[in-house]
């Protein structure tokens, strides 16, 4: 029953205090994913950053020039239908042929975000950008599979992310969104971030209102790598452990004070009413992400 925090710079450790950021410890597949030498952030070369930051303008400028070019004109009616009869025939065809979503990628804007009120007209420090570049660098070429995040270019501090729910758990292929901003004073001050909840609660650690609670974020006590360190924490850091920590096989055992129930009769009866609980709860923000999917992640 003890907890152990994802930590991408060293090894994980055991905290004494145990709360709502996730008592069961992720499993070796989720501690797998990321290979740790591509996680140890700062020892990135100064060309690895500067490549990250070359992708990323040409990925701006592509943006732009995809704004000033002229759009197509919208097909005919019996164009349209046409199109629609050749899709159905391709039918599986078509789907294989489709380009895999990349996981990390830069977006024009957000013409709605949680944050987009947050650090208007504030400065950030001088070494912002640069830090940006570094967390693009690790996004790129460190996020798992079943995560994806978007970047806007027009306000870098705004990001919007997209978490799987992990196979053999009771969100396993749902979909959990999140807008995420960067404080003036980041990387000083951790990452905010607000979850999807769509007024429902399936999970101890993601709340109605919203909120994430995990130590990470200084949502939750915790000590050591389990709280923000700004030398050493990222945002890569942030979404593996939503992933790997809040959406796991038993999340009855998150609340805090649960995890002295593990092992228990009791504890496994409660855990698994929780997981049918969770699951028809998450079916429900799945139901209201389709019908109203949020930008860039449609």
């Amino acid at each position: 029953g003890s907890f152990r925090s994802i930590d991408l710079t060293g090894t994980p450790q055991t905290p004494k205090a145990r709360g709502s950021i996730g008592l069961v410890p992720p499993s070796p597949a989720a501690q797998a994913a990321v290979p740790q030498s591509k996680l140890d952030a700062w020892n990135l070369t100064a060309a690895e950053v500067q490549a990250a930051g070359e992708r990323v303008d040409a990925k701006i400028q592509r943006l732009k020039e995809e704004k000033t070019s002229p759009r197509a004109k919208p097909a005919s009616s019996d164009s349209q239908q046409a199109a629609a009869g050749a899709g159905s025939a391709a039918g599986g065809a078509a789907t294989e042929a489709q380009a895999p979503v990349p996981r990390f990628d830069m977006v024009d804007a957000f013409a709605r975000h949680t944050y987009s009120d947050r650090n208007v007209g504030e400065v950030h420090d001088k070494a912002f950008p640069r830090r940006c570049a570094k967390e693009w660098a690790m996004l790129q070429s460190g996020l798992p599979e079943g995560i994806y995040v978007r970047w806007s270019e027009s306000r870098l501090d705004l990001v919007r992310a997209a978490v799987v729910g992990p196979k053999k758990t009771p969100y396993h292929d749902g979909l959990f969104l999140f807008d995420i901003v960067l404080p003036s004073d980041y990387p000083r001050s951790p990452p905010q971030v607000s979850y999807f909840s769509f007024g429902v609660r399936v999970n101890p650690n993601l709340y109605e209102n919203g909120k994430v609670c995990l130590s990470l974020l200084n949502t939750w006590t915790g000590k050591g790598s389990e709280v923000w360190t700004p030398k050493t924490s990222s945002l890569l850091q942030v979404l593996v452990s939503i992933q790997g920590l809040v959406l796991n096989e038993e999340p009855y055992y998150n609340e805090a004070g649960y995890e002295k129930q593990v092992g228990s009769a009791e504890g496994a009866k409660n855990a698994s009413l929780y997981n049918e609980s969770a699951f028809l709860l998450s079916v429900k923000t799945y139901l209201a992400l389709m019908r109203s999917p949020p930008q860039h992640f449609e």
